[in-house]
């Protein structure tokens, strides 16, 4: 796996600094490894519900007008 470095601001890594007590990471890097993980994550769920949210949508419109409880 490839290594990255990425600029932070430093009010960003001072607020890490400030919460990694109450985490279970020995340092920022770790921490800031697993708040971009988590927000990825969270993310690709998000996309993912939407478009399959709009399908079933999509899917229980044509099924109701199919059985007459919605009209066109």
């Amino acid at each position: 796996m490839n290594n990255y470095n990425i600029s932070v601001p430093e009010p960003l890594i001072e607020s890490l600094k400030n919460h990694l007590s109450n985490t279970e990471f020995d340092d920022v890097d770790e921490f800031a490894q697993f708040i971009i993980r988590n927000t990825i994550c969270v993310l690709e769920n998000e996309s993912e519900f939407k478009t399959a949210n709009n399908v079933d949508q999509d899917e229980v419109q044509e099924r109701l007008e199919s059985l007459g409880y919605l009209s066109d």
